[in-house]
């Protein structure tokens, strides 16, 4: 999933926003014409993610 590769990793505990700007980035470097829909997938992650965390962090890992 192209927007968790490399730095993008990091920004996972940040801004829902400043995560889908990111994905948005990444999708237009490579192409305009999959934004939309590889954006709502990056954003689907990004949601399942949190997820995750959230249940984890309740746990204390």
């Amino acid at each position: 999933m192209t927007c968790y590769e490399g730095k993008q990793n990091r920004t996972i505990g940040k801004s829902l926003l400043q995560l889908i700007y990111i994905c948005n980035h990444t999708v237009t470097l490579f192409n305009s014409t999959v934004k939309n829909k590889t954006v709502f997938l990056c954003y689907t992650v990004i949601k399942q993610r949190r997820m995750e965390n959230d249940f984890v962090g309740g746990s204390g890992k």
